[in-house]
């Protein structure tokens, strides 16, 4: 029987970073500056257009993220808005999502961190932090990815990036028929972000996913930007 892994090394995002990481990080700056300036406002994805009108009036009253706002988020989706009771194995060479006994647990420890409250020096890296720990928890069966993206866009939206909010899940969902071959891909496959919770080399795992979300997020800007 494989050992699940224990994801609740992923709750906290590295607090140095690398010369690639911060050289990425001031590039995304200065294109998220130049598509504010252009003061268009795209739409919620469809998918789940409920959810993030939602999510916008939390951000906007300026809440705290909680286990229940997530809930409902769940709900909102169209999904049970419960935490899942069973373990969800996700069946990719044996990785185990946190255990359903603790995922309650867990997710309080995730909200205290990753709240929209929480003053950070980097927001991008807690910003991606906050997508990747959800995937890795996977609290509920089915709708982790989306409630995983509403989440970071709250977050864009705390730490003044609300001008690529809306864009999250039509990059980054399903609703791309490329999802699999572009962001999936450059993070080595969905593989790849399980592999490495048996390894010890976490840090270097992170600083690539990070780098790889840094880079999708700085070549969508790029292409609002190159728009007639």
């Amino acid at each position: 029987m494989t050992e699940k892994a224990d994801v609740s090394c992923f709750l906290e995002i590295p607090e140095k970073l690398t010369s690639q990481l911060t050289k990425q990080i001031s590039e995304l700056d200065d294109l998220v500056n130049q598509v504010s300036a252009l003061k268009v406002v795209a739409s919620p994805s469809l998918r789940v257009h409920t959810a993030f009108e939602f999510m916008l009036c939390l951000a906007k009253l300026n809440v705290a993220c909680s286990v229940d706002s997530i809930l409902k988020l769940h709900e909102l989706i169209g999904k049970d808005g419960k935490i899942r009771g069973t373990e969800n194995n996700i069946a990719i060479r044996g990785y185990h999502p946190a255990p359903a006994e603790n995922l309650e647990e867990i997710l309080n420890a995730y909200v205290n961190i990753y709240s929209p409250k929480r003053s950070c020096e980097h927001p991008f890296l807690k910003i991606g932090g906050a997508y990747l720990s959800f995937a890795l928890i996977h609290p509920f069966r089915d709708g982790n990815g989306r409630i995983g993206r509403l989440i970071a866009a709250w977050l864009m939206y705390a730490h003044n990036y609300g001008v690529l909010a809306p864009y999250l899940e039509p990059w980054l969902g399903n609703e791309n028929k490329q999802h699999g071959k572009t962001f999936e891909s450059k993070i080595q496959s969905y593989l790849a972000w399980c592999n490495p919770l048996f390894s010890n080399d976490l840090i270097s795992y992170v600083e690539h996913f990070f780098s790889a979300f840094l880079q999708e997020l700085t070549n969508k800007c790029r292409g609002i930007l190159e728009k007639p």
